[in-house]
């Protein structure tokens, strides 16, 4: 009965809206689909019949496109399910729902998110809560990053902070990450509060070069923002820095051989005088810019090998870096979950008779003669699948369920290979060493990987069809 009620409620929103012109009529439209049912569930004492209207009210929300009205759906579906512990996990999706879809709302919406989560967190469920706090930080983490890049570094240190509680209090891996951005975000603030005072002296002497190299020096430097520098380039009396500022403030595209070169060297000097906290931006850039000037395949053979022993220095910190940041990122705390359900997948070939079917990702139901979701060419070597993801996830299991009837020795020496990118099948992860009726593959140290390659051994000819592939891991 209820599930009819929740379609027959979608379609009459679906078809009222189209004729809904304005806002104070969407109001019109909330109060006379749901007004009477929301005032019946706070008139008792039950809260159970509060989460089922919540519920109810947020399942005909996710067939709305008009934003107004989406409002407010999602702020009747929060407010009722709120109420009670139960119902946090309903009023979290209804807060994301608000962010993804109201962009005048997504701020708020995202507060709200985060102290939802931190309710959540408290559940005396360990997975709930768990789970709360891997998303709660993830989230704060997030919002974080948006603050700093939008230059609110006071903004992105506050976020920070709370990250920070959370990943101490839950003893989660993040806790170092979440610390190296705060120096950062902390060390940005200091400048820009720095460069203000630095300003106010320039104000009192215009002709004053040294303060102006100074905030010069913090704006390409601390900053990484070349492009503020530039307005204080007339005041500077330093032919290098009027020549290599604006060049460096361009789109690294448009940057020539030579000037990439001469970039490069010049971020390679700025390195040596950053601060800690500056340092990895600055060699980013020199790495960036000297590998751009390689790829140019420059005739000069002395400035070449000049060029790559100084790329040959700064590679093996960046490479330290980003594999203790692979290594946080993916080391997990919270319980991995099933995450290539709405997944997609196309094989290298069919055999004309049997379609593919999605039965593969979706559990294992309505297969061809009940054996397997798709079948490749016959006769035809290295005969494989690709399942895309979506977007990369962390991925700790595989589980392959064979063909499901005797013909499941076909898939003698299949691997699975994982990759970030369509174009390159990666590394084989794992290779079949006996027909099995099922796998289970466990990955190492968990992988970041958004397409899986499922793939015959090169020279087996044998047609691949599989009944069930399911990943497990983390989203983000």
């Amino acid at each position: 009965m209820r599930q009819s009620w929740k379609y027959g409620i979608g379609c009459i929103v679906l078809l009222l809206l189209s004729n809904v012109a304005f806002a104070d009529e969407a109001q019109q439209l909330f109060d006379s689909l749901f007004g009477s049912r929301i005032k019946q569930v706070k008139a008792t004492i039950d809260r159970a019949d509060d989460l089922v209207l919540a519920k109810d009210i947020l399942a005909a929300a996710q067939t709305v496109d008009r934003v107004d009205f989406l409002a407010l759906m999602c702020d009747s579906v929060i407010e009722l399910a709120q109420r009670q512990n139960e119902g946090l996990p309903t009023a979290v999706e209804a807060s994301r729902l608000l962010a993804q879809k109201v962009e005048a709302r997504r701020a708020q919406a995202h507060e709200k998110t985060v102290e939802l989560l931190i309710r959540l967190s408290a559940s005396s469920d360990a997975k709930i809560k768990q789970t709360a706090a891997d998303e709660l930080i993830t989230l704060l983490l997030t919002l974080g990053d948006d603050a700093a890049k939008a230059g609110r570094y006071d903004d992105a240190l506050s976020k920070y902070r709370q990250a920070m509680a959370s990943a101490q209090r839950f003893k989660t891996e993040s806790v170092e990450s979440i610390k190296g951005r705060m120096e950062i975000a902390g060390h940005r603030s200091r400048t820009v509060k720095q460069i203000a005072r630095l300003r106010e002296k320039l104000l009192a002497d215009a002709n004053d070069s040294a303060t102006a190299h100074e905030i010069i020096r913090l704006y390409v430097v601390d900053l990484d923002q070349p492009a503020e520098a530039i307005k204080l380039l007339s005041r500077a009396n330093d032919e290098k820095l009027k020549k290599l500022v604006p060049l460096a403030a361009q789109s690294m595209a448009s940057t020539s051989e030579a000037d990439s070169a001469e970039l490069g060297d010049w971020y390679v000097e700025l390195t040596g005088s950053a601060a800690s906290t500056s340092k990895e931006a600055m060699m980013r850039r020199a790495s960036a810019y000297l590998a751009r000037y390689l790829a140019s395949g420059p005739s000069d053979s002395l400035s070449r090998t000049r060029a790559e022993l100084k790329l040959k220095v700064i590679a093996a910190p960046l490479a330290a870096l980003d594999a203790e940041q692979t290594r946080i990122e993916l080391k997990r705390s919270g319980p991995e979950t099933w995450i290539s359900s709405e997944a997609t997948y196309k094989a290298s070939s069919g055999n004309g008779f049997h379609r593919q079917l999605p039965a593969l990702l979706t559990g294992g139901k309505n297969l061809h003669d009940g054996h397997f979701a798709f079948h490749t060419a016959e006769n035809t070597a290295g005969q494989y699948i690709v399942i895309d993801l979506g977007s990369p996830k962390v991925i700790s299991r595989i589980w392959i369920e064979n063909r499901r009837d005797d013909s499941d020795d076909r898939a003698k020496g299949m691997s699975v290979y994982l990759s970030l990118t369509a174009d390159d099948m990666g590394k084989a992860v794992w290779t079949a060493e006996k027909v099995a009726k099922e796998w289970t593959i466990q990955i190492p140290n968990n992988m970041k990987a958004q397409f899986i390659t499922i793939k015959q051994a090169d020279k087996n000819s044998e047609p691949l069809h599989l009944a069930q592939v399911k990943l497990f891991g983390w989203e983000k």
